[in-house]
């Protein structure tokens, strides 16, 4: 039976939808309008399936960004994934969206440390690091920008690179030879490779009580009215 497999991009503010197969992208949609994910991921999943010329019966499994990332972005994300898993009797694999930008960056800049960074609220962002392509020694974690906010790993590699929503925004703090930053966007077209990788391994998540990497809990504010 072909490896097709639908790829679902919701931590961020765009979302975006992809089919693969064989770990090769034949469809990404990506959303038009920002943090709409409850309207358009089922349209852009649509969009995907039709574009590949497949119907969900041909999906071996579903693959999506585990986080971290918008609150809310992965909660719909997971339950629109959970609901075609359950309908379509398929397994669900979740991905780290830090791991997904750091093995999508590795490959050019082999030897150097990777911070990819998901943006979060103000100065913040989601990072871990990795080195030697996709190993990560640092585990996430919510890092505040500042000059020094990644002083010690410099001190260690002399070069680190910077990826995601997130290095744009650390672009004007953490400036210098030392940085380096690649645009890489996070969209649903990076979970093929891995998400094909975590097919064959069997690597999959319960349907029933899995939730998503949050790393940190909601920022919830009272309503003005």
């Amino acid at each position: 039976m072909p490896d097709y497999l639908l790829h679902i991009e919701t931590a961020e503010s765009v979302c975006s939808v992809s089919v693969s197969y064989e770990g090769h992208v034949v469809s990404l949609q990506t959303a038009t309008t920002s943090y709409n994910h409850a309207v358009e991921t089922t349209i852009l999943i649509q969009k995907a399936l039709r574009d590949a010329n497949i119907e969900i019966t041909a999906l071996r499994a579903v693959s999506i960004n585990d986080g971290p990332g918008s609150y809310t972005g992965l909660r719909v994300g997971l339950s629109v994934a959970k609901g075609i898993c359950l309908a379509a009797s398929i397994p669900l694999i979740a991905l780290n969206g830090l791991d997904i930008l750091a093995c999508a960056t590795a490959a050019k800049h082999p030897g150097a440390l990777i911070f990819p960074m998901i943006d979060a609220r103000r100065m913040e962002v989601y990072t871990a690091g990795y080195r030697q392509g996709c190993e990560r020694f640092v585990e996430p974690f919510a890092l505040i920008l500042s000059e020094q906010a990644l002083a010690p790993f410099i001190q260690e590699a002399g070069h680190v690179v910077l990826c995601g929503s997130g290095a744009a925004k650390a672009k004007s703090v953490l400036t210098g030879p030392n940085f380096t930053i690649e645009n890489i966007p996070l969209t649903a077209a990076l979970q093929a490779l891995p998400a094909c990788k975590a097919l064959k391994e069997k690597t999959f998540v319960p349907l029933a009580d899995h939730t998503p990497f949050y790393l940190k809990p909601p920022h919830i504010t009272k309503p003005n009215k």
